[in-house]
């Protein structure tokens, strides 16, 4: 009986089956060929590293096929695979230029990685850099690129003769070679030299289109010669090669605010401050910015990125910031900046000013919490002013008044007379220091002579301030007799001035409420009022200091009081006043005797 025929679906199936197997059998083959050619790596062999070198005139490029997979390794930014393969290519052959070669371009691709531990080794890189691309050029005085890789790392190290004798040797090798040409091209834009640079460039381009550093730099020669259209083209071109190229962008950012876009501008420098955080010009650009519009809080971030990212900042920059923080009501940064400063500069006589100012600043902004202890915290900065900038009027001026409004005590008040007698024996004072000889002057009661400090200040012209600025200093110094004097001055020159006219007004009544209030004061003596009248008396000489009468009264309830020291101070200060008055001797008498009482309280101790 014959077989029956097989079905066609039966055939069908067969057929499937053994286009499968073929396919399998194919597949496990390729398998075996890659495995095997893998086996046969270039790099198992000592003679498959060797190449054929040129004469050492002649020029070098490497044709190994592992040296070309790390080269295209390392334009990826995979370093640490791209150095396993050079290092292994060393082991079989200690001379491979090419490998060298390689070896050098990590060590310079690191100084620019994201890495910050990485880019904090950069001079130690770039002088293995540059060891590794000599090493090669030992082996073979022809490298090109080892030539040109050179003079990148010379160039970034500011050696732009040592970078131009290698830049020449590789186009003497190789004239028409795109890279030489691209860096050569570079290094004349870097000398700002446009016009040179740009046939150099050009050719660059000519040669291979897609070599991104050398549309950047044309673009920039370009822009320098205002040809900005095609400036922009050429750094369209290099971020279409290169998108994350941030210095492009910066470009043009630069580029559209000469043209007057700035919305663009600014889209381009964030573009690049997103890409490079370090890249300062950018930042200081968006901080420039932001200023012009009045957003004080961006321009200030942007300044202190670059602040925080700089190792050694300059004083342009640190004042900007302090400036700028005062102006966004953040004195207390402002102070925090000038003194990180002085920290690094003690002996900064325009850092000390600054800071100074901005305690005064500082002063300010606490007083408008008006409580008693912002006046407390405004009084130390303003005093902490004072000593850091002498002729600080403003802060003077704010301590002064400050002073009227807390209630101080007399000028002498926490000070040691010795001390203060010492100090105005020495004659120290260099000339813009008038106003503090005064002061100590006044503080030691001498009146006659520290009007005359006062008056060389003001002649001098010290702080550069104004005859108005005087005359409010001198009120509320309580000296309304050369406020007038100076507001006297103003309306010589400016008959209509309305704040003159105020002052002169105000030192009247600073005479008159002063003698009022000995006045009250003398009455509340009368009722045994003593805490009420000396409180009176003080705010007496804080009207006029001079008041004579005011002095003598305190003395005598300060005495009642058994206050000696303050008390002795008063009776001087009124001899100073009345040095012919009909008590005059009784009054020196009642000083030897409070000298002897307040000798006696501290051998026992109780001063």
């Amino acid at each position: 009986m014959p077989a029956p025929k097989p079905s066609k679906a039966r055939l069908s199936g067969l057929s499937t089956r053994f286009i499968i197997g073929w396919i399998a059998l194919f597949v496990l083959a390729s398998w075996a060929f890659a495995w095997e050619a893998y086996a046969r790596t270039p790099l198992q062999g000592s003679a498959t590293v060797d190449e054929e070198l040129p004469e050492p005139r002649e020029a070098y490029y490497p044709r190994h096929k592992s040296i070309a997979q790390a080269d295209s390794w390392v334009a990826q930014y995979k370093l640490k695979a791209a150095e396993a393969v050079y290092r292994q290519v060393l082991k079989l052959n200690p001379k491979h230029p090419a490998a060298w070669n390689g070896l050098g371009k990590v060590a310079y691709f690191k100084t620019t990685s994201s890495n910050q531990n990485l880019r904090d080794q950069t001079e130690d890189l770039y002088s293995e850099a540059i060891q590794n691309f000599m090493t090669a050029l030992r082996y073979q005085p022809g490298y090109v690129e080892a030539h040109v890789n050179l003079a990148s790392v010379y160039m970034e190290q500011g050696r732009f003769a040592d970078a131009a004798d290698h830049l020449t040797q590789a186009l003497r090798l190789r004239p028409n070679d795109d890279y030489a040409l691209a860096k050569r091209g570079e290094w004349l834009v870097r000398q700002e030299r446009f016009t040179e640079a740009m046939p150099y460039l050009q050719k660059a381009i000519r040669r291979n289109s897609a070599n991104a550093g050398a549309h950047y730099y044309l673009a920039v020669a370009q822009a320098a010669r205002n040809e900005l259209d095609a400036a922009l083209d050429n750094l369209n071109s290099t971020l279409w090669l290169d998108p994350v190229n941030a210095p492009a962008h910066y470009q043009m950012g630069l580029i559209y605010e000469r043209q007057g876009s700035g919305a663009a501008a600014v889209e381009h420098y964030l573009k690049a401050v997103s890409l490079k955080p370090e890249l300062e010009k950018a930042r200081l650009k968006l901080a420039d910015y932001y200023e012009r519009r009045g957003d004080v809080t961006s321009a200030l971030e942007q300044l202190k990125n670059v602040l925080d990212s700089t190792d050694a900042p300059d004083w342009a920059l640190t004042d900007r910031i302090a400036k700028l923080s005062i102006r966004n009501q953040q004195a207390a940064q402002a102070v925090h900046t000038y003194r990180a400063w002085l920290n690094e500069h003690p002996d900064d006589a325009q850092a000390a000013t600054a800071l100074s100012v901005a305690k005064a600043q500082l002063a300010k902004q606490k007083l408008r919490d008006d409580d008693l202890i912002s006046q407390g915290e405004a009084k130390r900065y303003a005093e902490q002013a004072i000593k850091y900038q002498p002729n600080n009027f403003e802060a003077r001026m704010m301590n002064a008044k400050l002073d009227q409004e807390m209630g101080a005590p007399s000028p002498l008040a926490g000070k040691e007379p010795a001390l203060v007698d010492v100090a105005l024996q020495k004659q120290v004072f260099q000339p813009y220091q008038s106003f503090e000889k005064g002061e100590l002057l006044l503080a030691r009661y001498r009146f006659q002579e520290a009007e005359q400090a006062f008056r060389q200040a003001r002649l001098a012209g010290e702080g550069n301030r104004s005859e108005m600025v005087f005359g409010e200093l001198f009120l509320a110094k309580g000296l309304p007799a050369l406020a007038e004097e100076a507001f006297r001055r103003v309306l010589k020159e400016l008959p209509g001035n309305a704040s003159a006219r105020l002052g002169m007004a105000k030192a009247e009544d600073a005479r008159e409420q002063s003698r009022v209030l000995v006045a009250e004061a003398q009455l509340n003596n009368r009722k045994n009022a003593v805490p009420v009248a000396i409180l009176q008396l003080e705010k007496a000489l804080k009207s006029n200091v001079k008041n004579a009468q005011a002095h003598y009264l305190l003395a005598q309830l300060y005495e009642k009081s058994d206050e000696y020291a303050p008390a002795a101070d008063h009776y001087y200060a009124y001899l100073q006043l009345e040095p012919h008055a009909k008590n005059a001797n009784s009054v020196k008498h009642k000083i030897e005797s409070l000298k002897q009482k307040i000798a006696r309280q501290k051998s026992q101790g109780k001063l």
